[in-house]
């Protein structure tokens, strides 16, 4: 039996109590995005839309899943039939 709590957990429970940590961590991630440093912004994101989702709760869960997929295209890059603009 594990007596530490999983990370992303201890992460969506800290944006959930603390709104000024949410926008630190959205501002990190903003920088990190900016400074080419992908992969990381896009976690700090998803980190962010989890906690959202954790706290609205809707009905159908589309527009977590949409904001999940946007975030995910955003990291995949170009692929054969997409080109950034």
């Amino acid at each position: 039996m594990a007596l530490t709590r999983d990370y992303k957990d201890t992460v969506v429970a800290r944006i959930k109590r603390d709104p000024k940590f949410a926008r630190a961590l959205y501002a990190e991630a903003v920088g990190a995005l900016l400074e080419g440093e992908t992969a990381e912004g896009l976690s700090m994101l998803r980190d962010l839309v989890r906690a959202d989702k954790a706290v609205r709760a809707p009905a159908d869960g589309s527009r977590e899943a949409s904001l999940l997929a946007g975030i995910q295209r955003v990291g995949a890059g170009p692929g054969p039939n997409r080109s950034r603009r």
